[in-house]
């Protein structure tokens, strides 16, 4: 991994699994902080091993379960039912509609907390409409506002993770990287209705289902991961599946848990 990038991670901590950002660089010593929406981060200097990261979590387990807890609590009492909420990476975010100042057209506002993750989304609409067509431009300004987050993820997560994982696949086999993989041509979102993503192997287009950006993120990575495969392997043959496998060991329950979503 490259300084200063973060990996989605998981623990099991009293017996339930927990879901963690893994930031590597920039600190000196291990730390830990539990954000308001009971998401965890976890920051380690380069070189710590996954067996010292593991070790410091089970070691602060009691008081990590306790925060995520009083976050969930916390954060489950402040919603407002008048305007609703969302999910944004796996997390439930609130929706605030506000009347717009005079002359100023529909736009949604994303409120972000240290970690530039999205804690509310205020919507602005003209007070004088309808409900019922207030309520379709908060849906169009929410759509809006999902396209323009899973491009900024998936370009953000092809920097952080995929870049890592075919340049390591790319050294072990002694072969060059892919140019589509090192350079994909344009990262496009569609109102897909069958397909999570689809990759055109002869232009280097990616495409996204818009409503993925409601997934965790580990389950982003999956989609990520096997569409950058096909300009490997074209197919979903066995060899696909092996190298599915060697790029990320546990792509298998990833899957499984984006389709029981």
């Amino acid at each position: 991994m490259s300084p200063k990038t973060f990996r989605v991670e998981h623990i099991f901590l009293n017996g339930e699994q927990y879901e963690y950002e893994w930031h590597v660089g920039g600190v000196k010593r291990l730390n830990l902080r539990i954000r308001p929406d009971g998401s965890i981060r976890v920051s380690t200097p380069l070189g710590v091993s996954t067996a010292q990261r593991e070790q410091f979590l089970q070691a602060n387990a009691p008081a990590i379960v306790r925060a995520v807890q009083r976050a969930k609590q916390k954060q489950a009492k402040q919603v407002d039912e008048r305007s609703g909420k969302i999910t944004h990476l796996g997390r439930e975010i609130f929706v605030r509609v506000i009347s717009a100042p005079p002359g100023q057209r529909k736009k949604a506002v994303c409120k972000v907390d240290d970690d530039q993750m999205p804690t509310e989304l205020v919507v602005s609409v003209k007070g004088q409409q309808e409900e019922q067509e207030q309520r379709l431009l908060v849906d169009k300004a929410v759509r809006e506002w999902e396209k323009g987050r899973l491009v900024s993820w998936v370009r953000a997560c092809h920097q952080a993770t995929i870049l890592d994982l075919f340049s390591d696949f790319s050294r072990r086999r002694g072969e060059p990287m892919h140019s589509f993989v090192l350079n994909p041509t344009e990262f496009r979102v569609r109102d897909m209705k069958s397909r999570w993503a689809s990759c055109n192997t002869k232009t280097g287009v990616l495409s996204f289902y818009r409503g993925l950006i409601r997934f965790p993120a580990s389950c982003i990575e999956y989609v990520l991961v096997h569409e950058f495969a096909h300009f490997l392997q074209p197919d979903h043959s066995p060899a696909f599946h092996a190298l599915m496998t060697e790029l990320m060991p546990d792509w298998r329950q990833r899957r499984k848990q984006l389709n029981q979503r």
